[in-house]
């Protein structure tokens, strides 16, 4: 929302909102003011907004999708309403994918099956280079469509929205991979004996954060040391770095709980600090000053980390020191299992890596956490041996080891316990019967 305040004639502060938007290929200008609060401004540009979309929405509709897609686009930016690089991301859906195959389509007649036809097209040879999308790519622009044709049903220029039936390439789910205990040592060795500073003072202690906090890599990069405390051994998730259609984007964190304050260890604090006096040092030869606003993650000519290079970098030293090649995202999966391998429980892991729900973090990493299936295996079976030792004890057929069937003997009227012998399990026991004669024990 463009709200801002300003100084009437009678030296009153009051507001007004102003936007601009295109309709006919011609940018054009709103604006109102006089408003005496900040909320009244911000619901009345949201309705003109609604109206401006509406009336230019009916010329629109007449149209062919690509008309209709480049309109939305700018409104779907101007709105506000988006993380940029959400808007970036669905920009490039339009202008990349969707606009090449739907841009002579009459918005009006578009149907279920043309929509089918891109998905189709998308996943055999949807890449500039003639390659097939990924799945999880082709489910995104679709996406993008589907929100695009909603807003058309909204602002009523469409009757229902075509692309709500269609089906999307089934998503193989990536299980992901970690390392052990004894590989994370391994990279960190590498990392600290490398001669290179580069290496040896900033990427082992970015990497080292990484394994000790379970960082995501925006995450990383988009931290600035005003959101580092090295007293309390702690930092500040507050924004990320990320690579959106090329383009690197700092923005808020992915989700909610993504906004953070995580807690670090000791030699990772010390690698921290090791990091802040280099590139104090650095700043110093170039005569200028290392601020609380510049980012932990930058080299030594004062550059941020690129979040591709970095990736790279990671997988790079990995296969130096010896160690299969595994995602740097994955070292979120190594650090959510050595945190459970050591007892951790999985609600403050589940915290820590930030996410909202503990069945978040099973459904990702399950698969790589420690393995209690043998103990499991052990407990149950003992479970059941006690069972059974019990119930040969208590059962109706085992009572008569404690009950004795007594029969009367017509004769001389005393008495003779006839149960079976039976083994501790229940079973009968195999006794041969051996007549009792007085001072003579059974062979």
């Amino acid at each position: 929302m463009t709200v801002s305040k300003y100084t009437g004639r009678d030296g009153r502060e009051l507001w007004r909102f102003s936007f601009t938007y295109t309709s006919g290929g011609r940018q054009r200008h709103v604006e109102q003011r006089k408003f005496t609060t900040r909320r009244a401004a911000v619901d009345a540009e949201r309705q003109r907004r609604l109206d401006v979309a509406a009336t230019d929405g009916a010329t629109i509709g007449n149209g062919t999708v690509g008309d209709y897609l480049r309109w939305w686009i700018v409104r779907y930016d101007e709105s506000g309403a988006r993380k940029q690089s959400t808007v970036v991301n669905a920009r490039k859906h339009v202008d990349v994918y969707l606009l090449p195959r739907l841009d002579a389509v009459r918005l009006r007649k578009l149907r279920l099956d043309d929509v089918q036809q891109v998905v189709n097209d998308l996943h055999a040879r949807g890449a500039t280079n003639g390659s097939p999308l990924s799945a999880k790519t082709v489910s995104n622009v679709i996406g993008t469509l589907r929100k695009a044709l909603a807003d058309a049903v909204k602002l009523r220029i469409l009757p229902y929205n075509v692309a709500v039936g269609v089906d999307l390439p089934r998503r193989v789910k990536y299980d992901g991979d970690a390392y052990d205990d004894g590989e994370i040592g391994v990279l960190l060795a590498y990392l600290a004996r490398h001669d290179d500073p580069a290496v040896s003072i900033v990427d082992y202690a970015l990497i080292r954060t990484l394994f000790a906090t379970g960082l995501r890599r925006g995450e990383l990069l988009g931290l600035r040391w005003r959101d580092v405390d090295l007293v309390e051994r702690a930092l500040s998730v507050r924004s990320t770095r990320v690579v959106v259609a090329g383009r690197i984007v700092e923005t808020d964190p992915k989700t909610t709980s993504g906004r953070r304050r995580i807690r670090f260890d000791a030699d990772t604090g010390d690698a921290l600090a090791r990091l802040r006096n280099e590139i104090e040092s650095a700043y110093e030869i170039g005569g200028a000053t290392l601020n609380d606003d510049d980012f932990v993650a930058t080299r030594h000519d004062g550059r941020p980390v690129n979040p591709l290079t970095f990736g790279r970098r990671f997988q790079r030293h990995a296969q130096r020191a010896g160690l299969r090649v595994i995602r740097l995202h994955d070292t979120r999966a190594s650090h959510v299992q050595a945190s459970v391998a050591q007892g951790v429980d999985v609600v403050t892991v589940s915290r820590r890596v930030g996410h909202s729900r503990t069945s978040t973090t099973l459904d990702l990493y399950g698969r790589v956490l420690p393995s209690h299936d043998h103990d499991a295996a052990d407990r149950v079976g003992a479970t059941l041996s006690d069972a059974q030792v019990q119930a040969s004890t208590t059962d109706r057929t085992s009572s008569l080891l404690r009950t004795p069937d007594v029969g009367t003997r017509t004769k001389d009227g005393t008495t003779d316990d006839n149960r079976p012998r039976r083994n501790v399990d229940g079973t009968t026991k195999n006794v041969g019967t051996v007549e009792a004669t007085s001072g003579i024990e059974p062979d």
